[in-house]
This record gives C-alpha cells, sequence and structure tokens, in this order.
C-alpha cells in the first residue's frame, strides 16, 4: 500500500539550466539544494535588492551553477509534508548528505531512519536499530529537525506531542 513519503525518489527533482558564458554546458552539480533558492538565484541574476523585511530562507545558486561551492553552503535539509484530503499525514525530515530522519507525526511506530551512504535507496530504515551509535545519530537528527522546525515556526512539529512519546 503507498502512503504519502519523504523518499528522496520523491523529493529529488531534476533540473536543467542554460546560461551562456556563466554555466559550463555538461555541468553537473551534486550539492543540495531547494525551490527556496530559486527566489534569491533571481533576485542575484538580475542584480536586484530584495526588501529588507522578507526573509530569504534559501541561497543563491548563481556560485554552484559556477562551479564554485561556498564554504558556507549548507549540504542539510529540511522537508514538509501535509496532507488532509484522501490521507492524513504530516511528515518532516532531516536530510544531511549522509543521513536522513523522517518523523510521522499523524502514524505513531511509522518514523523512519536512513544511513544513506550503505542505503541511497532508503530501503533499510534503521529507527529501531539498537546500536549506540545509531540511537546517537537518530537523536542528535532529531534535535536538528526540532531546532528547523522551530526557526521557521512549523506548528504542526512545535505542538506536537508524537515525538515526546517516541522518544
Amino acid at each position: 500500500k503507498s502512503r504519502p513519503n519523504l523518499y528522496d525518489l520523491s523529493l529529488r527533482v531534476p533540473a536543467l539550466a542554460r546560461w551562456p558564458g556563466v554555466i559550463k554546458p555538461g555541468t553537473r552539480i551534486e550539492d543540495t539544494a531547494s525551490h527556496l533558492d530559486l527566489f534569491p538565484t533571481l533576485v542575484e541574476i538580475a542584480k536586484a535588492d530584495h526588501p529588507s523585511d522578507l526573509p530569504l530562507r534559501g541561497n543563491s545558486l548563481v556560485p554552484l551553477l559556477q562551479g564554485e561551492r561556498p564554504s558556507s553552503w549548507k549540504q542539510d535539509l529540511y522537508t514538509q509534508y501535509s496532507m488532509i484530503n484522501y490521507a492524513v499525514a504530516t511528515l518532516r525530515s532531516y536530510r544531511t548528505q549522509n543521513y536522513k530522519l523522517i518523523r510521522d507525526f499523524h502514524n505513531q511506530g511509522c518514523d523512519e531512519f536512513f544511513d544513506l551512504r550503505s542505503d541511497p535507496s532508503e530501503s533499510n530504515n534503521l529507527i529501531n536499530d539498537p546500536r549506540p551509535e545509531i540511537q546517537t545519530m537518530i537523536k542528535a537528527m532529531d534535535t536538528k529537525l526540532h531546532n528547523r522546525a522551530n526557526q521557521i515556526g512549523d506548528s504542526d512539529v512545535i505542538h506536537s506531542h508524537h515525538i515526546k512519546a517516541q522518544r
């Protein structure tokens, strides 16, 4: 049975960009980016100023498009998926280049944790793996997930009691 999910197969969307004289043909970027990066990218390309009262949650992709990665480039990604029609889902994930934690705030016992280095297809859920190094990483990723939720005001996570029950 299919259910709402935050697997990379659903999240990763290929994108093409053509910018003669700036992007070298055949350039392939493997860094983490999201749709939140599009607005700051277009602002920079247009050489425009963004309104100072408008928070930017993304970063301009221009350096990546030019073949450079700023040392400050963040590879972590916080994702949200909420659904109230067809099924009820309140899913959040925190992804680093090596790990992904997925929390299901509506369905207790459906949380997931993947070691993306050894399992890029996300087929081996390690959420209940008793190894101390796995449980330590899950706790660290859970802290990152909650910190990001608090930072952006994600009330579905902030006010949830499900997470506390699973810890």
